[in-house]
């Protein structure tokens, strides 16, 4: 639905501009509105988890003045980055890519010969110690967000062509990515349930490639949470800043800072 409508509309604002074109200036509010109030919740929640992944390696960002200082540091590093343009934003988000995948990649041919094929049907006793609640969820959170290039439609050249085939190229690699891995580390060692738990992809690594594979991916994780704050970052910004209702507020100057005036450096 999002890869049809945005190459109907190949402009900057997405679903903001679908929803104005559809319904009037009112709901494309809402729609703005309620779209950045749900981005701004969850790119809260990145800071966190890239520390999360780091704090078995420095135990002292775990908690306290440390671990807020951290946030705040990687939160307003990661802002600036977006304020310098979309196209500082694009290179980043492609460098963090590459690193992040890349140790999985290693870890998943490293894996092979110690892979054994039984270890894959190995299931609880009738489904039972399964969270099937946390399963789907967690799920459904990590496919998420195909949208959000919908609001840089306009960044891209010839969307009715560049984007199908993105949106193709990315649903391979995160199929890729997901299931291999997972491979890799249920078949290459024996399977405890009990220790899958956050950051548990590094310790497989330490057992399959060693120490420095372990950091690799510890490492590699860590930094994919930068990669989805800048990219959420970008998507709420130019959401928001496409709302008729904000130009409008603009056209009477009620704001003392234009953000349609800036908005070509905030491209470059």
């Amino acid at each position: 639905m999002f890869l049809e409508i945005g190459t109907m509309f190949p402009e900057n604002g997405g679903y903001v501009v679908w929803v104005t074109s559809a319904l009037g200036p009112y709901w494309g509010f809402q729609q703005g509105w309620f779209k950045w109030l749900s981005g701004v919740i969850d790119n809260a929640l990145y800071p966190i988890l890239f520390l999360d992944y780091l704090k078995t390696s420095i135990p002292v960002l775990g908690s306290g003045i440390f671990s807020i200082v951290a946030v705040l540091v990687v939160t307003i590093v990661l802002t600036y980055v977006n304020y310098r343009g979309l196209s500082i934003v694009g290179l980043a988000a492609v460098l963090l890519g590459v690193f992040s995948i890349l140790p999985v990649v290693v870890m998943s041919f490293m894996s092979i010969p110690k892979i054994k094929p039984m270890r894959w049907i190995v299931v609880s006793k009738k489904m039972k110690g399964v969270d099937w609640s946390l399963y789907l969820n967690t799920l459904f959170w990590n496919l998420n967000y195909w949208d959000s290039i919908s609001p840089l439609s306009g960044e891209v050249e010839n969307p009715s062509k560049t984007l199908p085939r993105a949106l193709f190229y990315v649903l391979v690699l995160v199929v890729v990515n997901y299931i291999f891995p997972v491979l890799a580390g249920t078949g290459g060692m024996p399977l405890d349930q009990k220790v899958w738990t956050d950051g548990y992809f590094a310790d497989i690594g330490k057992v399959i490639g060693g120490a420095w594979l372990g950091w690799w991916i510890q490492a590699g994780a860590a930094t994919s949470n930068m990669g989805m704050f800048l990219a959420e970052m970008s998507s709420d910004f130019l959401s928001y800043l496409m709302q008729p209702c904000l130009k409008q507020v603009e056209k009477k100057g009620w704001l003392k800072f234009s953000f349609s005036s800036h908005l070509p450096d905030l491209m470059a």
